[in-house]
């Protein structure tokens, strides 16, 4: 280790206007950041300025005739050359290779709660989000058929277990619990939060929720009308999405009057203050236990690892709260 210190320490140039021998090489160092940052493996900062170029030439004076400062120039310029010659050789001390770009996946009512997480996370580690979403099941079928993804946070905790069990994952961490809610963009229509009421009246078109084989939201929303004992009752009526967001825009638009959708995607305006709803109580329905997994292909598995552990930390925990999950199981 001395031998890098002591190279990084003779870059601490001690400049001397009259020692104009060396200036241009001087200039040349000293306007190289990189080579002036603390060793990069991390052991310590670099020594104190030590003997540089300039001072090889400190009894020089302006003026002085010396016929040994054309050998002591010479002499500097060819040892200039050679420690750039070694810092050439020697690993940057900024690893450009750290910072790393993974590639989550996520179910779809995870979306914009994921997008609050990418600037703390960044923020943390330097390391960056690139966003895939979808349904569950097609997430994962797309992993089984290969898919590039690092990190896969499902809706639910049975395909990640599924995954492990093939052999695409090593462990499966639970992240969060969903809220289902039952809302409306008529703001009259579910205003007295009485949602088995307006369901068994069923003075609407249609009713909308995710496919409940792809999506566990559309699972859950299926489990509550069965509850309610009207499941097959609403049949005729039932129009589903291939995914929560898909289910989401439905409503928004107007194309169903009503249906189940995930409680985190009324936690931001405009969607906060805009129509009516109702929260399913938990006891109507299995619970939503989202889990996730590093994908074992994942050419980044540190990163996703370290997102992984980021996700369930105290910090992200509070994200994750405001946008009405639970990160512990109700009792």
């Amino acid at each position: 280790m001395r031998p890098m210190h002591s190279l990084y320490a003779q870059l601490s140039v001690v400049k001397y206007a009259a020692l104009h021998h060396f200036k241009s090489i001087d200039d040349f160092l000293i306007d190289r950041p990189a080579f002036l940052t603390p060793s990069p493996l991390g052991c310590c900062p670099p020594n104190p300025p030590a003997s540089s170029l300039t001072v090889l030439a400190r009894g020089l004076r302006p003026g002085q005739k010396n016929t040994k400062s054309r050998i002591v120039s010479v002499h500097s310029v060819r040892s200039g050359f050679f420690l750039l010659g070694l810092l050439a050789l020697l690993p940057s001390p900024v690893n450009a290779e750290t910072i790393t770009t993974i590639t989550v996946a996520t179910a779809a009512n995870f979306q914009q709660t994921l997008k609050a997480l990418q600037e703390p996370f960044t923020e943390q580690t330097g390391d960056r989000l690139t966003i895939v979403t979808g349904s569950s099941g097609a997430l994962a079928t797309q992993i089984i058929n290969g898919a590039p993804f690092d990190v896969f946070l499902s809706a639910d905790s049975q395909r990640p277990q599924q995954l492990m069990e093939k052999g695409f994952a090593d462990k499966v961490t639970t992240y969060a619990y969903g809220r289902l809610t039952l809302w409306s963009s008529d703001k009259t229509l579910l205003a007295g939060n009485d949602g088995p009421t307006v369901l068994k009246a069923g003075k609407f078109r249609h009713i909308a929720y995710a496919n409940p084989a792809l999506a566990p939201y559309g699972l859950a929303a299926a489990e509550t009308l069965r509850s309610l004992n009207l499941f097959f009752e609403l049949s005729d009526k039932t129009v589903r999405g291939e995914n929560i967001s898909q289910t989401f825009t439905m409503l928004a638009t107007g194309a169903a009057p009503i249906g189940f959708i995930a409680r985190s995607q009324l936690a931001r305006p405009p969607w906060s203050r805009a129509g009516s709803y109702w929260h399913v109580p938990a006891t109507l329905h299995q619970p939503i236990t989202q889990a996730g997994i590093v994908v074992k292909n994942s050419k980044h598995k540190p990163t996703a690892r370290r997102f992984m552990t980021f996700i369930k930390s105290e910090p992200a925990k509070v994200i994750i709260r405001s946008f009405g999950y639970d990160t512990q199981p109700k009792p």
